[in-house]
């Protein structure tokens, strides 16, 4: 299939995701993306099919200066929270660097990226993946997740396309951390679209401690703005 996408037949990607859809291998496809890190993609997914087309990424490696902070930053035993996690792209490197005395805790409220996306942050046996959107509350809310599944947010921030509304559940960190669902984390990377405002006013007491964790996060003008922030 990696040959497949790379060639220049038309129809080459509506095919594979044809295939994905029927065939069940297809929706946790093991990929080498270089520096020893393995994913586990859903060929369902666009995103996943350019991975693969693209893979290994060796001479160039995948979110380079991200992947860079990380490494910079995690250390061996840390606690470290992937919230939106997607498809783990990041949570892999994370579980590598933690190792078997660390812990990593993946959140990702899609349904249709945690069968893979559990692979992926099992692989080295310190993670675990939470099927929940973090917040600034606990309770039900809508997911909108367009056919580009990277965008899913807790908003409809681009409305390009269709994009499908999925219910799904809220938490805080701080309400894990103090019913001790979770570690008090040394290290949170969190990419949302747009509401990683929320996940922080949900965690204002972990982020308010001396041995606060440090945060990587991404800022999205056009996502933060559907959700009133510059």
């Amino acid at each position: 299939l990696r040959q497949f996408l790379r060639t220049k037949w038309p129809g080459r990607t509506r095919v594979t995701a044809y295939l994905a859809q029927r065939i069940r291998l297809l929706q946790h496809v093991p990929v080498d993306i270089g520096n020893s890190q393995t994913l586990f993609l859903d060929l369902r997914d666009e995103m996943c099919r350019d991975i693969l087309r693209d893979s290994p990424y060796d001479a160039h490696p995948w979110e380079p200066d991200e992947q860079h902070v990380i490494r910079r930053l995690v250390r061996a035993g840390d606690v470290a929270l992937d919230v939106g996690a997607h498809f783990g792209e990041h949570a892999a490197l994370i579980a590598s660097l933690v190792g078997p005395t660390g812990r990593v805790i993946a959140f990702e409220p899609n349904p249709e990226r945690l069968d893979a996306l559990r692979r992926t942050v099992g692989q080295f046996g310190n993670g675990e993946v939470l099927p929940y959107a973090v917040s600034n509350q606990a309770e039900e809310a809508l997911l909108f997740v367009p056919e580009y599944h990277s965008k899913a947010s807790l908003a409809n921030w681009d409305p390009d396309g269709t994009v499908r509304q999925i219910k799904c559940c809220q938490v805080t960190i701080d309400a894990l951390v103090a019913d001790r669902a979770i570690s008090q984390p040394d290290f949170i990377k969190c990419d949302v679209e747009g509401a990683e405002l929320l996940v922080f006013e949900g965690a204002t007491a972990t982020l308010d401690r001396p041995d606060a964790p440090i945060v990587m996060y991404e800022a999205n003008l056009a996502a933060a703005r559907a959700f009133g922030c510059s």
